[in-house]
């Protein structure tokens, strides 16, 4: 099993390494290469959509916290701000309609898995993509 969790700033440079990480725990857990890139493509645009709804909120530049997880029977992908939101966007009201809006957006996107969820200042992003039986891992 493996987990990598980072941290960075909304930079489309540091974004596309967001979505290699994605990709190399895809492949490393067994999904093949078109399953891969598709998850990989989602993590990238959930950042970037992410890193949008932020700046709207916030002056100063964001970053966004990923964290890309083999488990035995599925990958997960959470992307959250790195820290709760800033005092003008924490209430519950904002962080929902924020949640509203990006899950309208990553529909498309979406692996066989998608949620976004918003409260108590926080908002997440969890793709899923799950492995065919024959590829999954049992820990004994």
């Amino acid at each position: 099993m493996a987990r990598v969790d980072c941290k960075l700033h909304a930079d489309p440079r540091l974004i596309a390494g967001a979505a290699a990480i994605a990709a190399h725990i895809a492949r490393r857990a067994g999904l093949g290469d078109a399953r891969a890139r598709e998850l990989s493509s989602a993590a990238a645009k959930a950042c970037e959509e992410l890193a949008r709804a932020l700046s709207e909120q916030e002056s100063s530049r964001c970053r966004i916290r990923l964290s890309a997880a083999e488990f035995p029977d599925r990958v997960g992908v959470t992307i959250a701000p790195a820290s709760a939101a800033s005092e003008s966007a924490k209430s519950p009201a904002v962080i929902r309609q924020m949640a509203e809006r990006l899950s309208e957006k990553l529909q498309s996107a979406s692996s066989d898995g998608l949620s976004v969820e918003g409260s108590g200042g926080y908002l997440q992003i969890t793709l899923i993509r799950n492995l065919s039986a024959a590829k999954r891992r049992f820990v004994v």
